[in-house]
């Protein structure tokens, strides 16, 4: 199963919020140069950093967006940079992606109500899908 739980919570997404950048945190380059080029194409403006210390140091609180984070980071991984969010109290939509499709990961993921969580190698259209849900 590629989505658990697909598109059913958004992470403080407020109503008529406008969500215009996709914010995409992997440490692989072919999957964020590949990701940047499917979400642009999509018509989404995306910034990319390979790891979550990168995301954090950049990220602006106030800049609406939606997250599509990888979860094997080297560092601080994925769902750490979530708590670390969350602490914070930034309210992004968030998609999750793995490459390790385990019942552990996607129970953790599950336990932090994102928005989705895909197994990589994944279907390119199901992350579209999520995304735009998350622009909506």
């Amino acid at each position: 199963m590629q989505l658990l739980d697909p598109l059913r919570f958004q992470m403080g997404r407020g109503q008529g919020a406008r969500f215009d950048t996709v914010f995409v945190v992997d440490d692989d380059e072919a999957v964020r140069d590949m990701l940047r080029t499917l979400i642009e194409a999509d018509g989404f403006n995306v910034q990319t950093w390979s790891t979550a210390e990168a995301f954090l140091a950049d990220y602006e609180i106030s800049r609406p967006g939606c997250l599509v984070l990888d979860l094997d980071l080297p560092g601080m991984d994925g769902l750490e940079l979530v708590e670390m969010l969350l602490a914070r109290r930034v309210r992004l939509p968030i998609i999750l992606v793995s490459g390790r499709g385990d019942l552990l990961t996607s129970s953790r993921a599950k336990g932090i109500n994102a928005l989705g969580y895909l197994s990589k190698p994944f279907d390119t259209q199901l992350l579209i899908d999520c995304i735009r849900h998350a622009m909506a």
